[in-house]
């Protein structure tokens, strides 16, 4: 395929990765944007729109380090590749490595750790995508200009010591929100970590923590010149929580990653002539769907409201009251009303179903024999912990889980899966040159769309 470079070339580009978010999260949010609090994603509202297949060289639904290496290089590789061919041999190369070589400035920014997949394939190559070490000692050697998100999940090993790395390069490193006011000021390349290894769930709202839209403003600050840029910025707990069909911390995750995106906007409304915004996702993740079986053609987003914390938050809670003890279906009943809000005002109302369906989650943590058949563990409790090697405690999150299907359905929101599927994910481009990303294209296209803007 040949693409055309559109009379407007843009000098800042933006590239809005939504980790695992499909067309469904996006409207669900919306919708529950609009209920909750009077507003709507922006992104929804880009003129310029089109859809991207995101199948991979080894399978119909990808994972996300093929997915990065399509839209990074241009080129198909097998699921847990990251920039090298389905031969295991030949590297791919990032657009990234162009750009830089033509004069941009690259910022790579994440919700995740800086070394998780989609982040990595802008920047390095690996046979493996949990080759974390290795990934984080190519990091530096690319000389790219801004890197912000979680800090590397293995920064030390035989190979050498990441931090130690960022250093020979000459890469500042900074791990407070405190300290992001004084990165414009530096000269030079800046290293952002959380250290965390992640950014807060948006739902739990950890005061003194990094932002997905901090980072990305303060990358605006540190990037901006007269050649341009180039920055890519993943909402990558999206699809966490999508992995755990946690309907509400979804959402959330979401808005987080629409405040980022509204960062954008605002360089956007100063630079329009000179910026291009594309948003879309390197997957979907869970399936979701807006209506469910036992809701018909109902739904109540509003009853998303009720659930205060993500399903990480809850697990620490439910570990901490049940760790080394039986788990008994009013202990854990009482949990639920407490941080579910079950039978209070506008709140859950569970019915015997529920009920039934909860006492059956208590059961299979406490006499996880009753289940030997793992299928029928995965199916009903997303767990395969149902062997006596196990401790009570890994079967905690059965009761998350079954929260999770109960809210869901009550709000009338559908899964089919716990990992990715396969169908094709949105695209949405506004600013110079954004007419060349309507259609429906591949994800390997979707690259060189992005390629060739820095002719």
């Amino acid at each position: 395929l040949i693409f055309r470079l559109s009379a407007q070339k843009p000098k800042y580009i933006f590239f809005f990765i939504g980790d695992g978010m499909g067309l469904v999260q996006a409207k669900i949010t919306d919708e529950y944007f609009k209920e909750q609090y009077n507003d709507s994603l922006s992104f929804l509202r880009f003129y310029d729109n089109g859809f991207q297949t995101t199948h991979s060289a080894s399978s119909k639904v990808t994972d996300s380090a093929a997915a990065g290496t399509a839209l990074s290089t241009g080129f198909k590789t097998n699921n847990g590749s990251l920039c090298i061919a389905p031969n295991g041999k030949d590297s791919l190369n990032s657009f990234t490595f162009d750009a830089k070589r033509k004069g941009y400035k690259i910022g790579i920014v994440t919700s995740v750790s800086i070394d998780h997949a989609t982040p990595a394939a802008f920047y390095a190559k690996a046979a493996g995508r949990n080759s974390y070490n290795d990934i984080a000692m190519q990091l530096p050697n690319t000389g790219f200009d801004y890197f912000a998100g979680g800090t590397f999940l293995e920064p030390i090993s035989e190979r050498g010591n990441a931090f130690q790395n960022l250093k020979n390069y000459g890469y500042k490193l900074v791990t407070s929100p405190d300290s992001l006011r004084f990165i414009p000021g530096m000269n030079g390349k800046v290293c952002v970590l959380d250290p965390a290894k992640e950014l807060y769930y948006g739902i739990d709202r950890e005061a003194g923590r990094f932002t997905l839209a901090q980072l990305t403003k303060t990358g605006i600050e540190a990037l901006f010149n007269k050649k341009g840029f180039f920055m890519m910025v993943e909402g990558g707990k999206i699809d966490w929580t999508s992995h755990a069909n946690d309907p509400a911390s979804t959402v959330y995750e979401t808005i987080e990653f629409e405040k980022a995106i509204r960062e954008a906007l605002d360089f956007y409304k100063k630079h329009p002539k000179e910026t291009l915004i594309i948003v879309s996702a390197d997957h979907e993740t869970g399936g979701m769907a807006l209506g469910s079986t036992l809701t018909g053609y109902a739904a109540n987003l509003k009853l998303l409201h009720q659930q205060p914390m993500s399903n990480v938050a809850f697990e620490k809670v439910i570990t901490q009251e049940f760790e080394g003890k039986e788990v008994d279906m009013e202990h854990a009943m009482s949990l639920v009303e407490k941080y579910y809000h079950v039978g209070m005002e506008g709140g859950i109302e569970f019915n015997g179903y529920d009920s039934l369906r909860l006492q059956r989650a208590c059961e299979y943590i406490n006499f996880p024999e009753k289940y030997p058949d793992r299928r029928e563990a995965m199916k009903l409790f997303n767990s395969n912990k149902n062997a006596a090697k196990f401790a009570v405690k890994d079967r905690l999150p059965a009761i998350i889980h079954t929260m999770n299907v109960i809210l869901s359905e009550k709000a009338g929101i559908g899964w089919t899966t716990h990992s990715h599927s396969g169908v094709p994910v949105p695209v949405y481009a506004k600013g110079a040159g954004s007419a060349d990303f309507n259609g429906f294209y591949d994800n390997t296209d979707l690259s060189k769309k992005i390629e060739v803007l820095f002719e």
